[in-house]
């Protein structure tokens, strides 16, 4: 199994959906999505842009090491993410009323998308 297909199966897995699932959603076969999720067939970069824009992450997570924790990450309430984050931006702390203005974002961002 090549990263790329570790990477989509755990996504997929962490969304609790199946390979029909994610496949209809994209528009192409299950069993495309298994030969990724294999190593026996890379994705298209057309195909890696359709996963990304699905799971509303950046296209670079399939061409890196670094891992989306947060992804699975099921409790976002500031006093959890503190307990389990170091969180920084530019090397300063993140804030409480900056914790609080990115949960209200997020918040707005998932209602426009309904």
């Amino acid at each position: 199994m090549n990263n790329t297909g570790i990477k989509l199966k755990k996504l997929r897995k962490n969304r609790k959906l199946t390979l029909r699932d994610l496949s209809n959603a994209l528009g192409v076969t299950h069993s495309y999505l298994s030969k990724i999720e294999r190593g026996v067939t890379n994705p298209s970069l057309k195909m890696i842009s359709s996963l990304a824009d699905f799971f509303n992450i950046d296209q670079s997570y399939f061409f890196t090491d670094e891992e989306l924790e947060l992804n699975s990450e099921h409790d976002l309430s500031i006093e959890n993410l503190r307990k389990k984050y170091n969180l920084t931006l530019g090397g300063k702390e993140i804030t409480d009323n900056e914790m609080t203005i990115l949960q209200k974002t997020l918040k707005e961002y998932r209602e426009s998308n309904k």
